[in-house]
């Protein structure tokens, strides 16, 4: 299975899954994981959004970190999830992974913001749809 035309991949991805898992726990997949962790970011930066996510916490008796936790993992669910906004997103990153410019940013910004290379291309996907494909 482990040959000279697909050593690049070898171990297929198992390092960053398990960095993942370890990272995020089992019970969210990496890419909803990757998700809701940029979906959380995007939360606590937005004051706007806190304000809610404050009134939101006190009225369900959570901490603000769980009710963020909690709408993220809501507005990936209804709208990252969905079979055919994953299908455009997996076009994303097949496209982000077939140009060599592209990958090589990959590497920096992942160096750049402490993340792996798949979480990077997941997150440059993401940005893709919301930009590009979502607004059209």
């Amino acid at each position: 299975m482990a040959t000279e035309t697909n050593i690049q991949d070898i171990g297929w991805g198992f390092i960053d899954k398990a960095i993942a898992a370890l990272e995020y726990g089992p019970n969210l997949t990496d890419r909803k994981a990757i998700f809701v962790k940029s979906i959380s970011k995007h939360i606590a930066n937005t004051p706007e959004w806190m304000v809610d996510i404050k009134k939101k916490a006190t009225k369900q008796n959570v901490t603000i970190e769980e009710m963020i936790r909690l709408d993220a993992v809501y507005i990936y669910e209804t709208e990252y999830s969905k079979p055919e906004i994953v299908a455009l997103i997996d076009k994303a990153k097949e496209r982000i992974r077939n140009t060599k410019g592209w990958m090589d940013q990959i590497k920096i910004k992942a160096k750049q913001n402490n993340v792996t290379e798949n979480e990077m291309i997941e997150l440059d996907a993401k940005y893709i749809y919301d930009t590009e494909i979502k607004s059209k």
